[in-house]
């Protein structure tokens, strides 16, 4: 958690115990602007998904997520570090186009829900109801690339690279958010690099089916590469 502002009174409530505190047991630090404050789980089998963070006043806060050297799945061998930043609570979504990761057998997909019943809803099909601070795990793959996700609730949703040999080949884990349909952009900068190991880079776009032919990347038209959503053709 990182404060930036003087005195910002941060209210924590864990979903799991931590080295210092216990599961659903409130909290509050003191941060003064730049100050950083860390929690981290007691062990590795203890998930912080679902902990709720929160700054008295109105003041801002930034919050960042991750795991120092993680494993997708668990039980899999390669590992890697992964930070995300968080997605404050009233920018959280219903609606989800969740792209397989190219030349990946398969990917995880880990949905918070922010209410009590929400329903996880994936092409049409209900796969579970959970509650507030709740996650709820699933697996995508290459035969199926392209999921259109609905949730009755706001939630926050991940996909998680899943690494070595488990997602077909080589590789270590990742994680990215998934931005809710409501929060596109229409412009994005961004760089890769060529190093030894990390030759290849692919991007996933998502988009209305009739703005394609609007598609640039660095002025060249990619509209021939779009495939449509299948449930939700809407989309591609």
């Amino acid at each position: 958690v990182i404060a930036t502002e003087d005195n910002t009174v941060v209210n924590i409530n864990l979903s799991g115990n931590s080295y210092n505190h216990i599961a659903n047991s409130p909290f509050t630090v003191t941060l003064n602007a730049g100050q950083c404050y860390q929690v981290q789980s007691i062990n590795i089998d203890t998930d912080l998904s679902g902990s709720t963070i929160t700054a008295n006043d109105n003041k801002k806060i930034a919050v960042f997520a991750g795991n120092i050297c993680n494993r997708v799945p668990h039980e899999e061998e390669g590992r890697d570090h992964m930070m995300e930043q968080m997605i404050p609570t009233p920018h959280w979504g219903n609606e989800f186009i969740i792209t397989n990761s190219l030349l990946r057998t398969s990917d995880r997909v880990r949905v918070t829900a922010l209410n009590n019943d929400c329903e996880i809803i994936k092409d049409g099909i209900l796969l579970t109801t959970i509650n507030a601070r709740e996650t709820y795990e699933f697996e995508i793959t290459s035969s199926s690339p392209v999921t259109y996700l609905e949730t009755s609730e706001p939630s926050s949703v991940f996909l998680y690279s899943t690494g070595a040999w488990y997602g077909g080949m080589d590789g270590d884990p990742s994680m990215v958010i998934v931005n809710p349909l409501n929060q596109r952009i229409n412009k994005a900068k961004f760089s890769t690099y060529y190093i030894d190991g990390s030759q290849n880079h692919f991007i996933n776009i998502v988009t209305n089916t009739n703005n394609v032919t609007n598609i640039m990347l660095n002025d060249n038209s990619i509209s021939n590469t779009f495939n449509i959503v299948p449930s939700n053709p809407n989309y591609s």
